[in-house]
């Protein structure tokens, strides 16, 4: 998902040893490198180096860079790659390699989470033990450095600086519009029911029309289980948030995702708090909604753009920071609204299941879900195969119990549902396969010892008479 939140210019002078300038590649290395020597507890270093479906290794952009992230929490990397019960969050900047802004920003949250961390700020430390943020300070280095000797070329000569020198990547590729559409896989499936998971409609010939950038944050999406994402621009001042293009192909009109009402507080919880959108609000954003959000087809039918000047003054950029630092940090914790929880079954082992609010989904694969929530009442149901579906009535209240908390609990304890899966009604199944369910369905009752998994044994017994010697033969065994 993209939420893009909108950041204008920054300053360069010393806080604390961060200088706020404009940092070449090279330095963005160093200041990442020196962050993590401050708090090796806290950190991790790493670069993107993966791809995905053509399982060609990729690691360097088209001129041979890095793509650089930092991850900042407590015990970073050392439950490859996900902890769970722990959400993982992450920030990208420079897609576009003229807008910069972002880019200092996020250097300089990284060095504010670390420091903050050690001066024992209560707020950061609660965040950092409870979630694992994940900071790309540019995805376009290649492009910044185009942009960046235009920018020199522009002071030395008295002129502003081009528009669109540098926005794309080395090779001349923009990709902000080089990822597959997924809006449009969306509106296709959605008479179906089922648009989670959509990596599995690209071919390998489509992916291998992707940018190497493009192909690296692909598969960055797919190795870590992120619950929530900001991609930062710069240009107007505003928090787009989904969809970004409509479905009659219109060039504007509001188009509603099913998390529309979570994706307005989303975007809220980062306008809400950023001084320049608080404070100097464009009115064609503030009219539409009272402040600077918009729905992302309605603004204009492209993925959009955010700030004044793309890349600004040095001097202008700490007051950036500045105006972005508390909406940064009120972001990161938005990824605890919601519920969140465990789908194990009797045993306590992790079972990959479907968690669905109403009709949204998403998939659980290491037996923790998060789904982010505003306040209100849902249904929450969880299915899995050979399971029987369970489903929870719930009320979420993110404001409950203070402004930092977990996301609220909701565990499923999942029953085997052995008619479901095709046991009991398959006249070919084996008496061993017979022995295995029966045996599973033992724990079930060893596990609860109440009357219900009790049951579920002898109906399947009864529906098993002439095999009955031989089960408890089997079973007697295990």
């Amino acid at each position: 998902m993209k939420i893009w939140a909108i950041l204008v210019v920054l300053i360069p002078v010393f806080c604390d040893g961060f200088v706020h300038k404009h940092h070449d590649y090279n330095e963005l290395v160093r200041i990442l490198d020196e962050v993590h020597q401050e708090c090796p507890d806290i950190t991790r270093r790493y670069y993107l180096n993966y791809t995905l479906i053509d399982k060609t290794y990729v690691s360097k952009t088209t001129n041979n860079r890095n793509l650089e992230v930092i991850e900042i929490c407590t015990d970073p990397g050392v439950t490859k790659p996900h902890k769970p019960g722990r959400p993982e969050f992450k920030y990208i900047g420079n897609m576009h390699g003229n807008e910069v802004v972002s880019r200092e920003v996020l250097l300089a949250l990284a060095d504010y989470l670390c420091k903050e961390y050690k001066a024992k700020n209560k707020m950061i430390t609660w965040l950092l033990e409870n979630t694992c943020v994940h900071i790309m300070p540019s995805m376009n280095p290649d492009g910044w450095e185009i942009a960046y000797e235009d920018f020199k070329k522009a002071e030395k000569e008295g002129r502003d600086q081009q528009w669109t020198v540098g926005r794309n990547n080395g090779n001349n590729v923009d990709l902000n519009r080089n990822f597959p559409d997924l809006d449009q896989f969306v509106f296709g499936l959605k008479a179906t029911g089922r648009t989670d998971h959509l990596e599995k409609y690209l071919s390998r010939e489509d992916f291998e029309k992707l940018e190497p950038e493009t192909k690296m944050v692909i598969g960055w999406i797919h190795a870590y289980p992120f619950v929530l994402s900001s991609n930062l621009h710069g240009g107007d001042l505003v928090v787009n948030y989904p969809f970004d293009t409509t479905t009659d192909g219109s060039p504007s009109n509001y188009t509603a995702s099913p998390d529309d009402a979570t994706f307005v507080a989303l975007a809220k919880s980062y306008a809400d708090y950023n001084t320049e959108m608080i404070n100097g609000c464009p009115n064609k954003f503030k009219e539409e909604n009272g402040d600077c959000i918009t729905n992302g087809a309605k603004w204009y039918a492209v993925k959009g753009e955010l700030g004044e000047k793309k890349f600004p003054k040095t001097e202008k950029l700490e007051g950036k920071w500045n105006a972005n630092k508390d909406a940064l940090i009120n972001y990161i914790a938005q990824s605890h609204i919601g519920i969140k929880g465990f789908v194990r079954d009797v045993s306590g082992n992790p079972v990959e299941a479907r968690i669905q609010v109403k009709v949204l989904s998403n998939k659980v694969k290491d037996g923790d879900y998060y789904r982010l929530l505003d306040d209100g009442h849902y249904l929450v149901t969880a299915t899995a195969k050979g399971y029987c579906d369970q489903s929870r009535k719930i009320t979420v209240n993110n404001h409950k119990g203070g402004k930092y908390r977990e996301a609220q609990l909701v565990n499923f304890v999942m029953d085997p549902c052995p008619e479901e899966s095709g046991y009991g009604e398959n006249e070919n199944e084996d008496l061993d396969t017979r022995a295995s369910v029966l045996q599973m369905l033992y724990k079930d009752y060893s596990y609860r010892q109440d009357a219900r998994s009790l049951e579920k044994i002898l109906e399947y017994l009864r529906n098993r008479e002439e095999d009955y010697p031989y089960l408890q033969e089997e079973m007697e065994k295990k």
